[in-house]
């Protein structure tokens, strides 16, 4: 697992500049503030690299970030304030709007985030109009080889070079 993180980081370093890695004390608060552990792919990735504001799509949370990012979510769903929402029943994400397992690693800045399911692994689109619909990786190392192979074939950062999965349109 560590591998696969690490040969799709050798790449992205060559196309982007993330920041160094977090340190596991720093790791450590963050899943405290979670309440749960980071999944493990998710913790070897920020253990090599913490964010990067030039991420396709928006930036790369570092820690603190996804504290943030998190905190902002899970806030608003026990204020209330999705009560009346549910998402597209083919979004294949579940009942909920948001769910507090779901960690954001990415954000666009307008409301939209990049999730990790701490519970399943899987990745999550998570759109604050649209709500979560489920994404067509496997997990966390998955996702990082596709941007690692999309920014190897030419496909830039930020918005314009917005990495896509089989099966369609990924806004990360």
């Amino acid at each position: 697992m560590s591998s696969d993180i690490d040969r799709a980081w050798a790449v992205i370093v060559g196309h982007l500049d993330p920041a160094g890695p977090a340190e596991a004390a720093e790791l450590d608060r963050l899943a405290a503030r979670l309440g749960r552990p980071l999944p493990a792919q998710l913790r070897a990735s920020l253990a090599r690299h913490a964010g990067c504001p030039d991420w396709p799509g928006g930036e790369l949370l570092d820690p603190a970030g996804i504290r943030a990012e998190w905190g902002i979510w899970t806030d608003l769903a026990a204020e209330g304030v999705f009560a009346d929402r549910a998402p597209a029943a083919d979004a294949g994400a579940g009942r909920a709007w948001w769910d507090p397992r779901w960690i954001p690693v990415a954000a666009d800045g307008g409301g939209n985030s990049l999730c990790v399911d701490a519970a399943t692994g899987r990745l999550l689109d998570m759109d604050h109009e649209v709500g979560p619909r489920l994404l067509p990786y496997p997990d966390w190392a998955g996702y990082l080889a596709d941007v690692a192979d999309r920014l190897a074939g030419g496909h830039g950062a930020g918005a314009a070079g917005r990495a896509r999965a089989a099966g369609g349109s990924v806004p990360w």
